[in-house]
């Protein structure tokens, strides 16, 4: 079963936890009464708080495998995620006039019963595609940092439906490999593909039902990125293909009206932004002005408020693969910075560069000037993500990859490379539900 159909298995499964906790919180809360009626009474208004439930679940990554590894951590999102229903539950039926209604006590004994079900559900769901018995048998072919952050992953998340047979990059080891009984699926690197022996030989272990998996495909599947290890010109002359003028029309409209939007409903609250600042941190500007590497490498001032004390923003060039110096600068930040930060109320200013024309809400992260220019240097085909326009928050940015160093920049350029292969209307909602975990989490950079 693929990862997608999977994802969506844990939302079948909420649907059922949903109605069935509200038929048990219904029964209970008018006992002897309980009727047909009464449950579709209350059916359409409680269907409309589960759409927001599912929102809140999406947005906090339970409808992803990969979450679901996580443990400890897993039960922590699921109980947040469930406090956060909770409260949005009490405020729509408590702001908005349902006349009908006013579930008190079945709101209660709706979430404890949901609570319940859901997670015994989703724990019973996990269990299922982690058993041993039930995992598809996957020989990986050959090396890399890309091949051997798969290996260890697959191995640690049995979850996502694979086991790993085997880790082998000389021919004769693959072939014997692939002919366990166990094993189902070669996953196979570029490097192979060109060899015509080796394909013929491939060729063959297919008739004998083996299958056979292009190692940038599974790659993407399983992270969501791609991997740098698989790049080349002929893989962007084939996968990078353009997305047609009306998607970016659209985008373009719908970043302009979105920025005015946002300038309007804050533009009255800057000065007490500025204000803030200047008392936090009493030289310098309220404003920060950075010379950034843009579209087709047009360079741009990016507009901010100001996080850090004056020459907090000098930056150190990276030395050795190190990292940027981003743990110093931390230290600079001055205390109302790191909250605006964190609420990114500090990118606020960015409304300028959108409407502009340098910038759109969602696309690669703009690196400062020196730092694009090394980068581009130390990293193959790093100049590509310079073909979009970049944005305020991204597909990197929300999975916590911000270049943090020669390291991190080449995890977040397989992101933001991912994201121009796969760019939509789709998407980019997507993104930006991920964005706004952030910005309530408090977990801004």
């Amino acid at each position: 079963m693929q990862l997608r159909a999977k994802n969506i298995s844990f939302f079948i499964a909420d649907i059922l936890a949903f109605y069935s906790a509200l038929w048990i919180a219904l029964y209970i809360r008018f006992a002897g009464s309980f009727s047909e009626y009464i449950f579709f009474l209350h059916l359409k208004p409680l269907t409309a708080v589960f759409g927001l439930w599912a929102g809140v679940f999406y947005i906090a990554g339970l409808y992803d495998l990969h979450t679901l590894s996580r443990g400890v951590a897993y039960q922590r999102i699921f109980a947040t995620s469930l406090g956060v229903c909770t409260l949005l539950s009490v405020l729509v039926f408590y702001t908005v006039p349902y006349t009908t209604i006013a579930p008190k006590t079945i709101l209660v004994l709706l979430m404890i019963s949901f609570a319940v079900f859901d997670y015994v559900l989703r724990r019973a769901l996990f269990g299922v595609y982690a058993k041993r018995q039930s995992l598809i048998g996957v020989v990986l072919a050959g090396k890399g940092r890309d091949t051997t952050e798969l290996a260890t992953y697959l191995a640690q998340n049995p979850q996502l439906g694979y086991r790993l047979i085997a880790h082998v990059d000389g021919e004769d080891e693959i072939f014997q490999s692939l002919s366990q009984e166990s094993a189902h699926t070669a996953v196979v690197t570029t490097a192979f593909m060109k060899n015509q022996q080796f394909t013929a030989r491939l060729y063959e272990m297919l008739l004998r039902g083996k299958a056979v998996v292009n190692f940038s495909d599974f790659y993407e599947e399983i992270f969501n990125k791609v991997s740098i290890d698989e790049l080349q010109e002929t893989w962007f002359l084939e996968e990078m293909r353009p997305h047609g003028v009306g998607y970016a029309s659209v985008k373009r409209a719908i970043d302009i009206i979105a920025s005015l939007f946002l300038l309007v409903c804050t533009i009255l609250f800057w000065p007490i932004f500025m204000l803030l600042i200047l008392l936090n941190s009493l030289k310098g500007s309220p404003w920060y002005a950075d010379k950034r590497c843009g579209v087709l490498e047009k360079v741009f001032y990016l507009f901010k408020f100001r996080t850090m004390h004056p020459n907090g923003a000098a930056r150190e060039k990276p030395q050795n693969g190190e990292s940027f110096g981003l743990e110093k600068e931390k230290n600079r930040i001055f205390f109302i910075g790191a909250l605006f930060r964190k609420l990114r109320i500090d990118e606020l200013p960015q409304m300028i560069n959108v409407l502009k024309g340098d910038m759109s809400f969602i696309g690669p992260r703009a690196d400062s000037l020196e730092y694009y220019l090394y980068l581009k240097e130390q990293i193959p085909y790093y100049q590509i993500r310079t073909v979009a326009l970049p944005g305020l928050t991204g597909w990197a940015q929300v999975n916590d990859k911000f270049g943090s160093s020669v390291e991190d920049a080449r995890q977040r350029l397989a992101y933001d490379i991912y994201y121009m292969k796969n760019k939509s209307f789709a998407f980019d909602v997507m993104i930006m539900l991920k964005t706004l975990k952030t910005i309530f989490s408090f977990s801004g950079k």
